[in-house]
């Protein structure tokens, strides 16, 4: 790196500007909760949730598959204006737990598709080597798991890139110069089937998230600006 021309002080110096301004440096349980509501509201403004605007939901299931642990079900919500996102809920067929969990896909999994079976010869090897079906296992322990296409990923791909190669910065770059966020949208999607859970289905009350790689961030993210997430 060459350290003259590479505006790495610069950036250095914009960065320790805004280090830590909103530290846990908290004594009590009312400082806490003061802390948490402010830290939920800065990181919502930054992703840019703070100019999303909810629509109905209006879900449809459109497929049902039979497997021998579980059913699953295809369904469709509008999450904004123009906005919908489908997703998996495979119920099990015995041994139900009663709770909901929220299962979030990685890169190289094709969205939603790998973490139940995915039949597509250029995502077996991704999906075989990062072990995706995790919602089939959880499904299989008792869960009600519901499993989301996040946008560029899966069926919500615009179709500008090609094989297996995901659009995440091809929209990033167009929500960035909008001063909002891919990743806000990720959160807010999830915020919204949060929303279908708790609406639609009888589940207990308490719902979990898991997810890898980049599935895992976006769970991070959801559990910081949702309390329902427990």
């Amino acid at each position: 790196m060459n350290g003259e021309f590479s505006g790495y002080d610069y950036i250095r110096n914009l960065f320790d500007g805004v280090y830590r301004e909103d530290a846990f440096n908290v004594k009590t349980v009312d400082e806490h909760k003061q802390w948490a509501e402010k830290a939920r509201k800065k990181l919502m403004k930054i992703l840019g949730m703070h100019t999303f605007e909810k629509s109905k939901l209006s879900p449809v299931t459109t497929e049902i598959k039979e497997f021998s642990d579980f059913r699953c079900e295809k369904i469709t919500i509008t999450t904004q204006e123009n906005l919908k996102m489908p997703f998996y809920m495979l119920t099990p067929k015995a041994g139900s737990n009663n709770k909901a969990i929220i299962a979030i896909h990685g890169h190289g999994s094709d969205g939603k598709e790998g973490l139940i079976k995915n039949e597509r010869e250029i995502y077996r090897e991704s999906c075989e080597r990062f072990n995706y079906i995790y919602a089939r296992y959880l499904a299989k322990i008792g869960y009600t798991v519901f499993v989301p296409d996040l946008l560029g990923n899966g069926e919500r791909m615009l179709g500008v890139s090609k094989g297996t190669e995901p659009e995440c910065t091809v929209i990033n770059n167009a929500c960035i110069s909008l001063g909002i966020s891919l990743q806000g949208i990720h959160v807010f999607d999830l915020m919204r089937l949060v929303d279908y859970i708790k609406e639609y289905t009888e589940l207990d009350e308490k719902i979990g998230v898991c997810g890898f790689s980049g599935g895992g961030f976006s769970g991070i993210l959801l559990s910081a600006v949702d309390e329902r997430i427990s």
